[in-house]
């Protein structure tokens, strides 16, 4: 999926993660393969929510619980705002790099070794 080295990733689709007491369903998750896996895997390479009715929340609570787990990299995609909240460089709880990408933009999610996508092709997907 989206050109993952399937020998270094697995990509999971609402599949819940285990952090801190709390399983977290991402929309889509890129899961390195030596993930520690107390029940889910504890960490990511990239994580996705999709924002439709959620972004107050995907915004303010859920960037510090990912960074905590030294998640790689962490978007939020804002429908309805057309844009992509890219959240990156996690270090002591917080991510030290926050990007608003938006639309007609290209991004790549470095973490996970994947080629640059267009964010208006996510968009689409999105709103499905």
């Amino acid at each position: 999926m989206f050109g993952v080295d399937q020998e270094r990733f697995e990509v999971r689709i609402a599949g819940s993660l285990t952090l801190e007491g709390s399983e977290p369903e991402p929309d889509l998750a890129v899961i390195p393969r030596a993930a520690p896996r107390p029940y889910h895997p504890a960490t990511a390479a990239l994580v996705v929510e999709v924002a439709v009715s959620s972004l107050k929340r995907d915004l303010q609570r859920k960037p510090a619980l990912y960074a905590r787990a030294a998640v790689g990299e962490y978007w939020v995609v804002d429908v309805e705002g057309r844009r992509i909240i890219v959240h990156r460089a996690p270090r002591g709880g917080s991510y030290t790099a926050v990007l608003d990408v938006r639309a007609g933009a290209r991004i790549a999610p470095a973490p996970a070794g994947l080629p640059e996508l267009d964010v208006d092709e996510l968009l689409r997907a999105a709103n499905v």
